[in-house]
C-alpha cells in the first residue's frame, strides 16, 4: 500500500502544474483504486478480528455471519458494529443481484 502512493507521488508529483499525460491519470487512478480496496480490506480484517477476539454473537446467541461484520455502513460512517448496534438496527438481507447493482 505504501508503495502505491509512492508510485502515484512519482506520477504526478505534487509541484507539477501541468496537466499530467492521460496514461499518468489513468495509472494513477488505478493505484488509488487499488489502495482504497486495499483499505477495504484492512479494516474489513480488523473488524473480524475485533468479532473473534471478543466473541461478538448476534441477536440470537449464534455467531456473526459473514454480511453481519463492517466497521460501518453508509448511513454510519466510523461506527464500530457491535451487538447492540445490530440489535437497535433492523436486518436487511442484501441479496446478490442487489449488491451488484451498486
Amino acid at each position: 500500500m505504501n508503495r502505491s502512493i509512492h508510485f502515484i507521488f512519482d506520477l504526478l508529483p505534487p509541484e507539477q502544474e501541468s496537466i499530467p499525460e492521460k496514461d499518468e491519470r489513468i495509472a494513477a487512478t488505478m493505484l488509488l483504486q487499488s489502495y482504497f480496496i486495499n483499505v477495504q480490506g484492512c479494516l474489513d480484517n480488523i473488524a473480524w478480528v475485533w468479532v473473534h477476539e471478543t466473541d461478538q454473537r448476534g441477536p440470537d446467541g449464534n455467531e456473526l455471519k459473514r454480511g453481519m461484520v463492517l466497521l460501518a455502513d453508509e448511513a454510519d460512517r466510523g461506527v464500530l458494529v457491535t451487538t447492540e448496534w445490530l440489535s437497535a438496527r433492523p436486518y436487511k438481507k442484501v441479496e446478490i443481484s442487489e449488491a451488484g447493482d451498486r
